[in-house]
């Protein structure tokens, strides 16, 4: 199979795995929809665009250019993704059972994915003023 073609169909199955539309998916990574279309009909997007691709899916250019998705849905998509640590990104075998979570709004997956685009020192203030904002409201 062609690469831009297995790029298509992953992007497709990832997307619909986290619950997303082309719309969302989209905007997360600054395009138009009409732009991220073409890339699940098998054009294949900029460097830039695949790596922020792969950053929101927490799945490595590899694996999403080129690789079967399977592992990857039999996940959490919002659990941590098993990469080794040395910083390859190959799936872990899931022993626990896939928490899915239907429910979320379009804001908190729209939270998530824009989590995921940010470096971890700034995942971890979102995280502590996340908690602050918890403790105001609670008190």
């Amino acid at each position: 199979m062609k690469e831009s073609t297995v790029l298509a169909e992953n992007l497709k199955k990832l997307r619909k795995l986290y619950g997303l539309t082309q719309q969302q998916l989209a905007e997360t990574i600054g395009q138009k929809r009409s732009t991220y279309a073409y890339y699940e009909h098998g054009v294949t997007p900029n460097t830039s665009t695949i790596l922020k691709l792969a950053k929101i899916f927490e799945i490595s250019t590899h694996e999403l250019i080129y690789g079967t998705i399977e592992t990857h849905i039999e996940r959490d998509p919002l659990s941590p993704t098993g990469k080794l640590e040395d910083g390859s990104s190959i799936f872990k075998t899931n022993t626990a059972p896939v928490m899915v979570f239907p429910d979320l709004s379009i804001d908190e997956k729209e939270l998530i994915l824009n989590m995921r685009l940010l470096p971890p020192s700034y995942k971890q203030e979102l995280l502590e003023n996340s908690r602050l904002l918890i403790e105001k409201t609670e008190s």
